[in-house]
């Protein structure tokens, strides 16, 4: 959605005023393939990682990390 309103707005502004990010998340089976596929098709501005794991759900997080964790994040930096 957010690839879809960044490509509406600035097509209608004819500029780069929009941007779009994407999430990664450590730790999540398969989420290094989810970079490659979000990079390779949605070509994000941006990439956005929660140190917590799940942002939405944040007491029941399997997954939280930090950015200096050499065996969660580092392979993705």
């Amino acid at each position: 959605m957010t690839v879809a309103a960044r490509a509406k707005v600035n097509s209608e502004a004819g500029s780069r005023r929009m941007m779009a990010h994407s999430i990664f998340t450590p730790g999540y089976p398969g989420w290094m393939e989810e970079v490659d596929r979000a990079i390779e098709t949605l070509k994000p501005d941006a990439m956005k990682g929660y140190t917590i794991g799940d942002n939405t759900h944040k007491e029941t997080s399997h997954y939280p990390w930090r950015l200096d964790d050499e065996e969660a994040a580092l392979p993705g930096l």
